[in-house]
């Protein structure tokens, strides 16, 4: 029922549909500035209000909800920047190494240090390329995908620069020209990119591709005892050890939180916004 206001009575005159409402009182408009400036003189001549105790308040309905400015999620300052300029200054943390190294365990070690890191996976990028198209337009590995590397490379430089939280990247890229149009493209465009390359003796590696394949409850397939990461091994091995990769650390007899510590502790002494306190880092 739509009411009509009568005085201090409120009439019912008809049905009221679902989706209408009363009309709100239209806001006043204020005065040119002159005219304003003139009326406040003439007020405190009157009533000896001084001006500086004047408030001028618009009158009117006042805004939807949903419209309202929302306070500031409690977030730390030092994460709660969102000019480019500014959260560009944290670092996009990329742990490379061949497949078995530790890299995912790792990574969330290293998140646990780092409380206000995102962990950005390229193979999530990879595998949502993958379901767009049919198996003759797949290749074999991401890295020899056209689209992957600009598409990885789009997703860590924009989360970097937008968030300001440290990004930590958790990719194989073992091709020195694909590694280029990565890490050196995002490098040339001005983002902070820490590269580390995770290394041990193959027979460790091969050890803890058996576990995981054990695991999984996976077994030998086409490629061999070790699936196609198995197949990787050497190549990776010889590519990645070259000084283009580095930082290397060394993981055959280190548990993956000792890894972890030693990563940001790296990143620590090297300057940037972990050494200085901009980017928090918890306590071991």
């Amino acid at each position: 029922m739509v009411r009509v206001r009568r005085g201090r009575q409120h009439v019912r005159t008809g049905p009221r549909l679902p989706h209408s409402r009363p009309p709100g009182r239209p806001a006043e408009p204020l005065p040119a500035a002159p005219q304003l400036r003139r009326l406040l003189d003439r007020l405190h001549a009157a009533v000896g209000v001084p001006a500086a105790e004047v408030r001028v308040q618009r009158r009117g309905r006042r805004p939807h909800r949903l419209r309202r400015r929302r306070p500031a999620r409690h977030v730390p300052r030092a994460v709660r920047v969102r000019d480019p300029a500014v959260s560009g200054s944290a670092p996009v943390v990329w742990i490379n190494g061949p497949y078995g190294c530790g890299k995912s365990t790792v990574t969330r070690h290293v998140a646990g240090l780092l409380p206000e890191a995102l962990v950005v996976d390229p193979e999530d990028v990879g595998h949502m390329l993958w379901r767009q198209l049919p198996d003759g337009l797949r290749e074999e590995e991401f890295e020899l995908e056209p689209l992957w590397v600009p598409l990885t490379r789009l997703l860590v430089g924009r989360c970097a620069r937008t968030y300001g939280r440290p990004v930590v990247v958790p990719m194989t890229v073992s091709r020195p020209p694909v590694f280029e149009r990565l890490v050196g493209a995002l490098r040339g465009e001005g983002v902070d990119v820490r590269h580390f390359t995770l290394v041990a003796d193959a027979s460790t590696i091969r050890g803890r591709l058996r576990r995981r394949m054990a695991e999984r409850g996976e077994e030998a397939d086409e490629w061999g005892e070790l699936s196609w990461e198995g197949r990787q091994l050497d190549r990776c091995l010889a590519t990645l050890s070259g000084p283009r990769f580095g930082t290397h650390i060394w993981t055959a007899d280190k548990a993956p939180a000792e890894v972890a510590r030693e990563l940001v502790a790296h990143l620590r002494r090297h300057g940037g916004s972990l050494a200085d306190g901009r980017v928090r880092v918890a306590e071991p």
